[in-house]
């Protein structure tokens, strides 16, 4: 073969061969690319795959804690809707007892006596003295009677006192056939006292008045006077010595009826015509 021949094959054989390398070459890259690209994908797959059943998983507890949180509600929800029902009751409950109480407290009150104490002026021995007189008004059936402590009443007072109840009862308005009135005279001096009783009515009536309406009475102001089934005022007598009396007692004011206004220093006397007139000026 000749030479030159023999060098051009040689050429073209070993330019086959470095092409074939070449491809080799490239193919192994290519498959060492493809193979990392598979691996990449796989893993890639997985991760998500992965992921995909945390985020399953995520979502049924988180579903398993909806379902028990609702439950809880509904178990509360229940539980107010008891306490709601109990509040419901006991309020029913306080409010028949608060009922009753109210009931109860106006019985109590109904039957608690109320008591006032105001002064009737006397003449007794040749002097004026001042006597308390007590009215204890409670429930009842309209029994009037009278009490005495050391005092002699000359003449009847029972009849001045029905005369002031009724008086009283015409003034106020209160229902005195439910009430029991009892009015007693006490003395506390060592020696007895003789008083005209229905000279005592225009203070006996005042007293219960102020009893009734449960009004403070200013012993400051005393006052001395008969009662009549009208209202008015009547005369009484010893109008000098009861003002005297009622001064050496502290009052300021003494009231008489209509036509005994009398001088005495260190005290006003003032006439009055009517209950309405003292009960204006000495109840409070």
């Amino acid at each position: 073969m000749p030479r030159e021949f023999k060098y051009k094959y040689r050429t073209k054989s070993m330019k086959e061969a470095d092409s074939q390398r070449v491809a080799m070459v490239r193919v192994r890259r290519l498959v060492v690319v493809l193979c990392i690209a598979t691996i990449f994908l796989s893993a890639t797959t997985y991760y998500f795959y992965v992921k995909d059943l945390e985020n399953t998983d995520a979502i049924k507890n988180l579903q398993q804690q909806i379902l028990k949180n609702i439950e809880t509600i509904q178990n509360k929800t229940l539980m107010i809707d008891t306490l709601n029902a109990d509040i419901r009751t006991k309020k029913i409950v306080i409010t028949e007892l608060s009922n009753r109480l109210g009931f109860v407290q106006s019985e109590v009150q109904a039957l608690t006596p109320i008591i006032k104490t105001y002064y009737a002026t006397a003449v007794s021995g040749g002097e004026g003295v001042v006597i308390p007189v007590e009215v204890k008004l409670t429930k009842g059936s309209g029994l009037i009677s009278v009490d005495i402590k050391n005092v002699e009443l000359q003449s009847d007072v029972q009849d001045s006192v029905r005369i002031a109840v009724a008086v009283a009862q015409a003034y106020t308005g209160v229902d005195f056939t439910k009430k029991d009135v009892t009015v007693s005279f006490i003395n506390e001096r060592s020696e007895l006292v003789v008083m005209d009783g229905p000279s005592a009515g225009a203070v006996i009536t005042t007293t219960i008045i102020a009893a009734a309406k449960n009004k403070t009475i200013n012993t400051k102001i005393l006052a001395t006077g008969t009662i009549r089934p009208g209202g008015s005022i009547g005369e009484v007598g010893g109008i000098t010595k009861k003002a005297m009396a009622a001064k050496d007692f502290g009052a300021k004011i003494f009231l008489v009826p209509v036509g005994e206004k009398t001088h005495v220093a260190g005290i006003e006397v003032a006439e009055v015509k009517s209950i309405q007139e003292v009960v204006n000026l000495v109840l409070s």
